[in-house]
This record gives C-alpha cells, sequence and structure tokens, in this order.
C-alpha cells in the first residue's frame, strides 16, 4: 500500500502502517525469501529471485511484492549495484538482519527466529500500530479480535480500500506477528492477544533460559495452602495448588486462599 504524497501523507494509516499490495504475499513466504538470501549470499531483485532455486515463486511480479514488504519490515534494503555498466536496484540485507541470516546458514532456524522477532518486535508497525494504537487504545489494553484489528485498519485508512483489503490484511498481520510469538492469535475464534514479554535469566552456564514474569503487584500466579487434621488416627496433609491468570477474578482468589487459611487457623489450633 503506497503512501499518499498529500497534505494527509502524515496519517496514521500511511506512516506506519502498510498491507502486502498482493495476496499472494504470506507469512511462510516472507521467511523462505530470507531463507533464500542466506543461501545465495548476494544482493537480488525481483529476478534473481524468481530464478533462484526454493525461490516461493516464479512470478516475479509476486517476487517484488514479496522483497517489497521485507523491506518495509525493516529486514531488507535496496541499493544501485553496477551490472554490465548499468546501475540497477538490488534488495540485500540490512546490518539488523545479518545475525538471523547467519544463524540460517549455520542450520539453527530456532535462534533465526528469535532475531526474527526482536526486529518484528521494533518495527513501527508492531510497537506503536498494534501494540499502542490498536491494543493499547481501541481495546483498553484488553484482549481484541481479527475483526476489531480490520476495523482498525479501515479507520486509519478512512476507507480508501475495498473491505476485504482490511479483512486479508487483519488476518495476515494477526499470523505474522503470532508466528513471531508477540501476539496469540486463535484462529477458530479470531481472537488476539498481546504475548507476555518473557524475561531473559542466564542460568547453566550462561545458557539462556526463558521464565513468565512475575504478574503485577495485587495478583497471583499460584496460590498454596496446606490442611492439616487434628485427629490423631487420621493425619494427611492436602496441597491445593490453584493457577491464577490475569483472567481471573482477584475476588476469588482471595476468597479462596482465606477459606484455606480458616481450615489450617482451625484444624491446627489447640483444643
Amino acid at each position: 500500500m503506497a503512501e499518499r504524497n498529500s497534505p494527509e501523507s502524515t496519517e496514521v494509516f500511511s506512516t506506519y502502517i502498510k498491507l502486502p499490495s498482493r495476496s499472494e504475499v504470506t507469512v511462510d513466504k516472507l521467511w523462505k525469501v530470507l531463507e533464500v538470501f542466506s543461501m545465495e549470499n548476494r544482493p537480488m531483485d525481483s529476478k534473481d529471485l524468481s530464478e533462484a532455486p526454493n525461490s516461493p515463486s516464479k512470478s516475479e511480479a509476486i517476487c517484488s511484492s514479496i522483497l517489497d514488504y521485507l523491506r518495509y519490515l525493516g529486514f531488507l534494503e535496496e541499493r544501485a549495484h553496477e551490472v554490465e555498466t548499468k546501475r540497477i536496484l538490488k534488495y540485500e540485507v540490512v546490518e539488523e538482519t545479518k545475525e538471523l541470516v547467519y544463524f540460517l546458514q549455520t542450520g539453527r532456524p530456532e535462534e533465526a527466529s528469535g532475531e526474527w522477532t526482536k526486529i518484528l518486535a521494533r518495527h513501527p508497525l508492531f510497537s506503536k500500530g498494534i501494540k499502542v494504537e490498536f491494543f493499547g487504545k481501541q481495546c483498553k489494553g484488553m484482549a481484541g479480535s481479527v475483526t476489531g484489528l480490520q476495523d482498525f485498519l479501515y479507520r486509519s485508512d478512512k476507507g480508501r480500500l475495498k473491505p476485504e483489503r482490511y479483512a486479508d490484511g487483519a488476518k495476515f498481520l494477526a499470523e505474522l506477528f503470532s508466528e513471531a510469538k508477540l501476539l496469540d492469535y486463535k484462529i477458530e475464534s479470531g481472537q488476539i492477544s498481546i504475548t507476555k514479554e518473557p524475561i531473559k535469566t542466564q542460568v547453566d552456564e550462561g545458557k539462556p533460559s526463558f521464565y513468565t514474569p512475575k504478574p503485577p503487584s495485587g495478583s497471583m500466579d499460584v496460590l498454596t495452602e496446606t490442611a492439616k487434621t487434628g485427629m490423631t488416627s487420621v493425619a494427611f496433609t492436602v496441597t491445593v495448588n490453584i493457577v491464577v491468570n490475569e483472567n481471573t477474578p482477584m475476588e476469588l482468589a482471595e476468597a479462596i486462599l482465606r477459606y484455606l487459611r480458616e481450615i489450617t487457623e482451625k484444624k491446627t489450633a489447640p483444643a
């Protein structure tokens, strides 16, 4: 979706939200093109890509759209190259993408995927558009839906495209960021929500590990309480683990905890 050179070109949509120009541009094909760059290890244009082994498409037009969207997402850039005395624009990986390509070249797709996530997380499309404008303002920090995202795209663009473009674009963006583990996307219901950011810690002699961050003050991940009977003939210990997430009412969690504590106090109190 081209930016508009008009007084309205500073609008939200034209500044950081762009949808693929073709339905053939898919998340899988974006990744496959990066794999081709890792194997070819050279600048390429749409013709080069369409002729390369393992290219996701033999169509120059489709390859051009894929390359253009990877440029928009910040993985590639266009530079002029001398080819047979002619200056031709070709795509090459940017500095931030080189480590991703290196991991692909050395057979470490999981680490390459981690770099993919980092680059997408920094892009204004996610950091400003999806995270702040859509979830932060439109959804008020709550879970949203693909239909709601479609409406957000429509309103941001003042409805200049056909409705199906916004519908396809919303599904594409939901898939793009869910594949990068930045969104939780339930395809059946169409519900989308922001993925909780993991906290990185160093364990196992410097190897990275990830764990879920503690919830905000006033909430609990797990409530554990042990109740013991005061009967001399029968004694047992019951440990109850209650997993509480952001969707669990705190009143319910606190009521359960109070009840368990009361049981413990009654059973252990002297006669």
